[in-house]
Parts: C-alpha cells; sequence; structure tokens
C-alpha cells in the first residue's frame, strides 16, 4: 500500500468528522476506528510518511486508546470522556493531519510504499 491508501483513509475520516450526526465524540472515535487506524498501522510498517508527520499521529492514537477499558472499546471509551473542546481540538489534529497527507499526495501522486516522499 501506499500514499495514497491513506490519503483515502485521511479522507474519510474527515468526511466522518464533517458529515456525522453524532455527538464530536463518537465521529472523532469512528474517524479513528473506521479510517485513521489502519492507514497509520499501514504507514508505520511501510514507512512512507514522514517521520514528525507519523509521530503527531502515533501520539494521538497514544492519546485515543490510552490502555483497555472494561467492557468498552479503549478508543469509544476515552473519546466519551473528552469535553466537546478537548474532542473538536482532536477533531482538528485529523482535519490538519488530512490535509497535509493530501498536500504530500498531490506533491508524489501514485506514490509507492518503501521510502518517504521527498
Amino acid at each position: 500500500m501506499s500514499l495514497d491508501y491513506m490519503d483515502e483513509k485521511a479522507s474519510g475520516a474527515v468526511r466522518t468528522l464533517a458529515v456525522g450526526v453524532d455527538p464530536i465524540q463518537v465521529r472523532v472515535a469512528h474517524a479513528y476506528l473506521d479510517y485513521l487506524m489502519h492507514g497509520i498501522h499501514n504507514a508505520t510498517d511501510e514507512g512512507y510518511l514522514p517521520e514528525e508527520l507519523l509521530s503527531r499521529m502515533q501520539n494521538l492514537e497514544l492519546r485515543l486508546a490510552p490502555g483497555p477499558a472494561a467492557g468498552d472499546d479503549p478508543v469509544m471509551a476515552s473519546t466519551a470522556q473528552m469535553s466537546d473542546d478537548e474532542a473538536s481540538a482532536v477533531a482538528g489534529e485529523m482535519v490538519d493531519f488530512a490535509d497535509e497527507v493530501g498536500a504530500l499526495f498531490e506533491e508524489h501522486p501514485g506514490s509507492v510504499s518503501g521510502g518517504q516522499p521527498g
């Protein structure tokens, strides 16, 4: 997989954040679980994102899934505890990430895995 896969996942996350009717906490959880989680893990394995960008998303991932939750998905449990302002800030980080991935994809269309765009 490649940068186009991450661009697809990041775009899906933005759509989830923008058009979902659920509370922002739920939209943040779904944007991560349904889209960004897969892209981040793939980018980590394949190494096609710049380290700084990947590191920021891995830090976000640690905030969203800090550890097991009793009976709940850890991401859903952690986002449920967020205030509207905190969840909105996380959503903003996700949108910024998607913008940066989109810019990389425009610079390197059809980029393949195995190296960082440069």
